[in-house]
C-alpha cells in the first residue's frame, strides 16, 4: 500500500477536474504512478475498471445525475444538474442523490448597500450511498477535494493546504486505540451552485474512529468535524448577498449522537477567532475557525444529527463567504454503517 502525496494530489485534482473526458485509469497514470508490480499494476487496472463500469451503471439511474470513478479508488464524484439551473457536485466513497426543496420567496431587509431585494432560500439535503467497495487507500485534504470540486482562487485559499491522509482499513482497527491516534475513516465534500452561478456553497465532513469496545469489535465511538461555507462574488449595482448558512451531517439510524459543539448559538460584533471540540474516549477533535457578525453557532441537533448556522440578520458580503463550523462525537453499535448517511444544508440570499 502506498500513499499519495500532496504534490501528487492536486495532479489527480487537475485529471479528476476534466472527468468528462477519458477514463479514471489513464487519469491515475498520468498523475504519476507509483512503482508497483505486473501483477499489483494489473489488479488496480481491474479495480479501477469496475469503478468505472460501475460508475457508469449508477449514470444511468437518475436523470440529471453523472457519476464519475476517481483515480486510485479515491470513490466516486456525483454531478446532479436540476431543473433550475442549480448545480451539486459530491466526492465521497459512493456515490450520491440530492433533495431540493425551494424556499418561497419575501421580501428582504435593507442591507448595507441600501438595497432591498427578494430574499431567496434553498434547503437540500444530500444522501450518500452505502460504500460497497473496497475502502479508499487515501483521502485528499479538504483543500485538494474543493480544487477537485472546481473551488479556486482567494475562495480556496481560505481553505488551509494539508497532506493527504489515509484512511483506516476497518480489518486492522485495533480494539484499544491509543491516546492520540485517531483514525480518518470517511472524507466527503459538496459544492451547489446558484443564482446564475455568482452563488455557490461547498463544505466538507472528516469522520475519525476513535474508540473500539474491546467486548465487541464492530462497537465503535467516532467523531465528525465539519464546516460549510456559503460564497457570493456579484459586483453588479444592488449587488446580491449571502446572508445564511446551515451546514450538517446526518447519521445512519441506530447510530446516536454523544456530544456536540457549538452548543449555542453567539452573537458577535466582529470577526474573531473561535475554537470548538468533543472530546471521546482519549481523543479530543477541534477545530479554530473565524466566526463573523452577525451570529454563528448552534442550529438544531436530534438523535442522529447536528445541524449549524451562520446568520447574517438580512445582511451578509455580496463580494466573499461566510462559514458555520461544527464537531461531534458519536456511537454506532453493532450491525449499523458506520459512514455518514447524509449533508443537509440551507441557504439564504438577497
Amino acid at each position: 500500500m502506498w500513499f499519495r502525496t500532496r504534490a501528487a494530489a492536486i495532479a489527480v485534482a487537475a485529471a479528476v477536474s476534466v472527468v468528462a473526458g477519458g477514463s479514471s485509469g489513464d487519469a491515475a497514470h498520468a498523475a504519476g504512478a507509483d512503482a508497483a508490480t505486473p501483477m499489483a499494476q494489473a489488479q488496480e487496472q481491474a479495480q479501477e475498471q469496475a469503478l468505472a463500469a460501475r460508475a457508469s451503471a449508477l449514470t444511468a439511474t437518475q436523470p440529471g445525475r453523472t457519476v464519475a470513478a476517481l483515480p486510485d479508488r479515491q470513490g466516486y464524484l456525483t454531478t446532479i444538474r436540476s431543473a433550475d439551473g442549480g448545480v451539486t457536485q459530491i466526492l465521497a466513497a459512493a456515490a450520491a442523490t440530492l433533495s431540493e426543496s425551494p424556499g418561497s420567496q419575501s421580501a428582504g431587509s435593507d442591507g448595507a448597500d441600501g438595497s432591498a431585494g427578494p430574499v431567496h432560500s434553498m434547503s437540500a439535503v444530500v444522501t450518500l450511498g452505502r460504500v460497497t467497495d473496497a475502502a479508499p487507500v487515501v483521502a485528499l485534504s479538504d483543500h485538494d477535494s474543493l480544487q477537485v470540486l472546481g473551488v479556486a482562487g482567494s475562495d480556496l485559499a481560505q481553505v488551509p493546504a494539508t497532506d493527504a491522509t489515509p484512511i483506516a482499513d476497518p480489518a486492522t482497527m485495533s480494539p484499544a486505540v491509543a491516546a492520540g491516534s485517531d483514525q480518518l475513516y470517511e472524507h466527503v465534500c459538496l459544492i451547489h451552485y446558484d443564482d446564475g452561478g455568482l452563488f455557490h456553497l461547498y463544505g466538507c465532513a472528516d469522520t475519525f474512529h476513535v474508540w473500539t469496545d474491546g467486548r465487541d469489535s464492530h462497537h465503535w465511538g467516532m467523531e465528525t468535524r465539519f464546516f460549510g461555507t456559503g460564497m457570493m462574488h456579484d459586483d453588479s449595482f444592488n449587488a446580491d448577498e449571502v446572508t445564511g448558512v446551515v451546514f450538517g451531517p446526518g447519521l445512519h439510524g441506530g447510530s446516536s449522537v454523544s456530544s456536540f459543539s457549538p452548543t449555542e448559538m453567539h452573537s458577535l460584533g466582529s470577526c474573531h477567532n473561535t475554537t470548538i471540540g468533543v472530546t471521546l474516549g482519549v481523543f479530543t477533535l477541534s477545530d479554530t475557525h473565524e466566526s463573523c457578525p452577525e451570529k454563528e453557532g448552534f442550529y438544531d441537533v436530534g438523535p442522529s444529527w447536528f445541524k449549524t448556522k451562520w446568520d447574517g440578520d438580512g445582511d451578509g458580503p455580496s463580494d466573499g463567504g461566510r462559514t458555520t463550523h461544527g464537531v461531534f462525537s458519536w456511537y454506532k453499535p453493532s450491525g449499523v454503517d458506520a459512514h455518514l448517511r447524509t449533508l443537509a444544508y440551507q441557504y439564504w440570499w438577497e
